[in-house]
């Protein structure tokens, strides 16, 4: 069987479609309900797995209570939520806050803000060659 290539049309037609206001509506609903299910879901499953909130809330006490938060906090793995909630209660009651008034949104700040925004900022810096990585700036 011998197959040939298809032609190429002729004309071509252009098909417009125009929502009105309720349209508009209904899909920026939709679109507002699939964000929601598109964040949720993952976020519900990290919050639902022990040993990654483990983590979340080992790096927050650190963070906010200093290296000794870690003494309260057990070796083991913790079988629930609970038994984690617990251990970072008793460090809230029992450690002074090392960073006092800092939000979890200036937390992601103060994070973000010792990363190098660009990354060529490390070019400029004496004894580094850029070819050593595939890359860098033409000299």
């Amino acid at each position: 069987m011998i197959f040939l290539p298809r032609a190429k049309p002729r004309h071509t037609d252009t098909i417009r479609i125009e929502l009105g206001t309720k349209e508009r509506s209904q899909l920026d609903d939709f679109l507002i309900g699939y964000q929601v299910k598109s964040i949720g879901t993952p976020l519900v499953a990290l919050l639902s797995d022990v040993s990654a909130m483990s983590l979340l809330f080992s790096a927050y006490a650190v963070y906010r209570y200093g290296d000794d938060a870690l003494q309260y906090l057990k070796n083991d793995a913790y079988e629930d939520l609970t038994e984690l909630y617990r251990d970072f209660m008793n460090i809230a009651k029992n450690l002074p806050v090392v960073r006092s008034g800092v939000s979890i949104v200036e937390t992601i700040q103060e994070i973000a803000d010792l990363t190098p925004a660009q990354p060529d900022a490390y070019w400029n810096q004496e004894g580094y060659d850029p070819s050593m990585w595939g890359g860098g700036r033409d000299r």
